[in-house]
């Protein structure tokens, strides 16, 4: 079963999965696996993580963020990190010249940030590789996030 939702709903579904019978594989979208949930279910869920966004330098980011929003960061802001730092460091060699920050863009083919490796293709294409990560349902009422388990 895919689960695309946010957290607060996953954990309802998978709370009234384990009033049935049947027990689906679960597959947890990243906004849904994004905090722990809550389960008297023992097994395993899925979800998909940026590899490399396991590293140092994302455990720095988190640290920081957590100190300054008071909560884990999402993947959303760690790529949006991501994003304003590729065009700093891109603005710090061209310029603030829109043709040359473009070209300065497209000659970036690999960026390694806190959410890992973002790279694209002459067309767009997200080139990043992810991982299947699983995110253990420890049967006693409460699951790791995905960050703890891949650890």
């Amino acid at each position: 079963m895919v689960l695309w939702t946010d957290n607060p709903l996953a954990r309802l579904l998978v709370t009234s999965l384990e009033e049935s019978d049947d027990r689906p594989a679960i597959f947890l979208c990243q906004k849904a696996a994004a905090a722990e949930i809550d389960s008297t279910r023992s097994g395993t869920a899925w979800t998909v993580s940026r590899s490399g966004a396991n590293s140092a330098a994302h455990a720095s980011f988190a640290e920081r963020f957590h100190s300054q929003a008071g909560r884990p960061p999402t993947t959303e802001a760690a790529a949006t990190y991501d994003a304003v730092s590729l065009v700093l460091a891109a603005l710090r060699q061209a310029g603030p010249n829109r043709a040359r920050l473009r070209d300065q863009l497209s000659r970036t083919p690999n960026f390694v940030g806190v959410s890992g490796r973002v790279a694209f293709d002459g067309a767009g294409n997200n080139l990043a590789p992810i991982d299947v990560v699983a995110v253990p349902l420890s049967g006693d009422g409460s699951s790791r996030g995905p960050a703890e388990a891949r650890r």
